[in-house]
């Protein structure tokens, strides 16, 4: 993988095209854990899943078997329908093509750049400050992810592989622990959305991506 830059900060001489302007209002920020980010940057990470917001009732279907190919759906049937798919929209994520700019903890010193702590960075002075990633600004931005495929699923139907590609441990524990994958990222998800968040089961977008170059005109 390539080197990727710690700074986000962008030429005014840059000189942005027609295309790269669209491509720029298709790009939508993403939060990552300091601990996610080092996977992405390590290449195990592939996927993330998010919890869809309005979680629908009494379904009489299971739905996640519908939508399998989430753009498809979308576009095969008119808006108005009375289907239960409905209720969940276009993924707030965006759809394959478009990017995520990754939020991720950052530390700020002289007042102008940002190092991230991804990458062991720590304050060393009593001028520097932590930048939490839901505060980090786009200027500060160095990881851009490509959407690959997205669709919805329930939570427990993720796959051993797809476990793995969620980045979750390193590969050298799970040869020791076979079978375990699962095992371990419902621990994780646990430890992020609380001890009764996995039997919950809920609706949850699953978004694949790669690691992509900073689109031009961005930030």
């Amino acid at each position: 993988m390539e080197n990727l830059p710690t700074s986000g900060v962008l030429s005014d001489e840059n000189k942005t095209s027609d295309l790269d302007k669209a491509a720029v209002m298709r790009c939508r920020p993403i939060l990552f854990s300091t601990e996610m980010v080092q996977a992405i940057l390590l290449g195990r990470k592939t996927q993330t899943r998010r919890v869809v917001k309005v979680q629908p009732a009494d379904l009489e279907f299971e739905i996640d078997n519908v939508c399998r190919d989430w753009n498809y759906i979308f576009k095969a049937y008119p808006k108005e329908a009375d289907i239960p798919i409905w209720n969940f929209g276009k993924c707030p994520f965006g759809e394959p093509g478009d990017i995520l700019w990754v939020r991720e903890t950052m530390i700020k010193n002289d007042g102008f750049t940002y190092w991230p702590v991804a990458d062991g960075y720590k304050k060393n002075t009593h001028l520097d400050k932590t930048i939490p990633s839901i505060h980090m600004p786009k200027i500060a931005c160095r990881l851009f992810l490509k959407i690959s495929a997205q669709r919805i699923e329930r939570l427990h139907k993720i796959s051993e592989d797809d476990a793995i590609a969620e980045g979750i441990t390193k590969p050298e524990k799970l040869q020791r622990f076979k079978k375990m994958a699962t095992v371990f990222f419902s621990r994780l998800w646990k430890r992020i959305y609380g001890d009764g968040s996995w039997n919950e089961n809920p609706f949850v977008w699953v978004i694949e991506f790669e690691v992509c170059e900073r689109p031009n005109g961005f930030a």
